[in-house]
């Protein structure tokens, strides 16, 4: 966990909630966790980038992905290696980490539907991380769970 996570933590964080994150409780870090991917994938590049150029914070987020459709296997496909490379580049919190595409059986959405899959190491031990994750391409915008 970061420094200024931590210090961002306490500040932000009120009763309950705070004596849980100071304690290092499960739950508080996976919300914790939720909340950073979710501002890390809704957080878009300012300009593009070089491979190498793209580690650093100027590189914080994921292009814009209204070029591509969910109804298209290969853009999907895209997708998941776009958000995969961000959270291995951005959140080094997640080891293990895998981004499946969830199969619709409605083909006509206007949604990508993934699964976050990744070992969170809390209180030297691991615990399983999973998030629902959707991509809205009408509003661009992740929505995670």
């Amino acid at each position: 966990m970061y420094a200024i996570d931590i210090l961002l933590g306490y500040i932000t964080q009120e009763g309950d909630s705070a004596k849980a994150f100071i304690e290092g409780s499960e739950e508080a870090i996976v919300r914790e966790i939720v909340g950073d991917v979710t501002n890390l994938l809704n957080s878009r590049p300012q300009y593009c980038m070089q491979e190498e150029e793209s580690c650093s914070i100027l590189g914080y987020g994921i292009p814009d992905l209204s070029q591509y459709t969910p109804y298209s296997i290969k853009d999907r496909e895209r997708v998941v290696v776009i958000i995969q490379k961000c959270l291995e580049r951005f959140e080094p919190r997640l080891e293990d980490l895998s981004v499946v595409p969830v199969e619709k059986q409605d083909q006509y959405t206007s949604e990508f539907h993934f699964i976050i899959r990744a070992a969170l190491k809390v209180s030297g031990r691991y615990i399983s991380f999973s998030a629902d994750s959707r991509f809205d391409s009408a509003n661009n915008t992740f929505i995670i769970r």
